[in-house]
């Protein structure tokens, strides 16, 4: 059984009481016993999506970004030092050395 009351204009207070044993599992949504649950919801027609989101929203972007740049940068500029070294040493090793082959 189901008691729903309304707490104010903006919440529903929605409380489970227990259920009758014998119609449980009947249904889908019965499929476990609850007692003295409590949920609290807020209508999708009270909400404002894009509530604060440009006055709270870039001034935490760029917070965010000031505290993480310094800690996930380095290691992408190494790894590209590595892979542009890695590129010109393997072009450098892969050309004829000058000379080498003169004795043929």
């Amino acid at each position: 059984m189901l008691v729903s009351s309304a707490s104010s204009a903006q919440f529903t207070k929605s409380l489970v009481v227990s259920t009758n044993r014998i119609t449980m599992g009947k249904h889908f949504g019965n499929l476990g016993k609850y007692s003295n649950v409590i949920t609290y919801t807020l209508s999708p027609f009270e909400q404002k999506a894009f509530a604060g989101y440009f006055k709270n929203g870039f001034p935490n972007l760029w917070r965010r970004f000031r505290a993480k740049v310094f800690i996930v940068t380095p290691p992408f500029i190494i790894a590209y030092m590595v892979y542009s070294w890695g590129t010109k040493e393997n072009e450098r090793l892969k050309r004829k050395q000058p000379g080498q082959f003169d004795q043929e």
